[in-house]
């Protein structure tokens, strides 16, 4: 079992208008890193949160914006220099995933499945 399109446009109002082809290609992407079995009853909410998550992290860097998404400490307008909060504890991955509220929302859940050894996704 896979997610399709319509499980993200279910769950997230603000995607109705995203087209399926595009929801599709980041499904798509995104399975590899899924194993439905360790995700049990989670695994349609969690990868729907996660390839949400991918996409509006993709959306920022397509239009140019290549800068962490964090909040911003400190900014000089001389010599441009920029300073990103840190966000506390975790991995640098959990860091990235931290940054959209799709990806907090996918840390709480990973939680309850406990992510322990990881598991490839193999079609029985």
């Amino acid at each position: 079992m896979t997610i399709v399109p319509q499980d993200i446009k279910d769950r997230f109002a603000e995607t109705v208008a995203i087209p399926d082809g595009t929801l599709q290609v980041i499904i798509d992407d995104t399975v590899p890193f899924f194993n439905e079995i360790r995700w049990g009853a989670f695994y349609v909410k969690g990868h729907c949160l996660y390839a949400m998550h991918v996409y509006a992290t993709n959306l920022d860097s397509s239009g140019g914006d290549t800068s962490p998404n964090f909040p911003v400490a400190s900014e000089t307008a001389d010599s441009v220099a920029v300073s990103y909060s840190a966000p506390s504890g975790g991995s640098p991955s959990d860091a990235w995933l931290g940054s959209t509220t799709y990806g907090q929302q996918y840390l709480r859940y990973r939680k309850i499945v406990g992510f322990g050894g990881w598991t490839p996704n193999v079609t029985q």
